[in-house]
């Protein structure tokens, strides 16, 4: 889709995390004429967490929690405020899971995970029902 829309006219440098970014990186470059600008993940999350805090869409606040999560007629969304949040526990579920511990914007620790997450709950899904999506999974 990327040559077909001539992205590499428009950059020639994208940024990439993860795995994916080591292992598609000469796709990258030989099908897309893109060069991969490799990121650390772990720093990207924990500063994209933050930079999420500080703006908002449509004036509402993009971090929350939920209230009386456990009463579904009491629950509700509360803005969650990130001004002093030190030290927390981020987890991060994707393909993987990752916890870090985060003592300040640049003093975080992974400190537990698993190469099973969402990618494997799927997959497993996906080979003892057919379904095609993980809403369909859920469900």
């Amino acid at each position: 889709m990327g040559r077909n829309k001539n992205f590499s006219t428009l950059h020639t440098v994208l940024c990439a995390t993860g795995g994916g970014a080591y292992k598609f990186e000469e796709d990258f470059r030989t099908i897309g004429d893109l060069q991969l600008h490799k990121l650390d993940e772990l720093d990207c999350l924990v500063k994209g967490l933050l930079y999420i805090d500080s703006v908002s869409f449509n004036g509402q606040a993009e971090c929350y929690y939920f209230e009386n999560a456990s009463e579904p007629e009491r629950c509700q969304k509360m803005p969650f405020n990130l001004d002093d949040p030190y030290p927390l526990l981020v987890v991060n579920i994707g393909s993987g899971v990752s916890i870090l511990a985060v003592h300040s914007k640049d003093n975080y620790k992974r400190v537990t995970g698993t190469s099973l997450g969402g990618g494997t709950f799927l997959g497993l899904c996906s080979l003892l029902t057919g379904c095609e999506s993980f809403e369909e999974a859920l469900e």
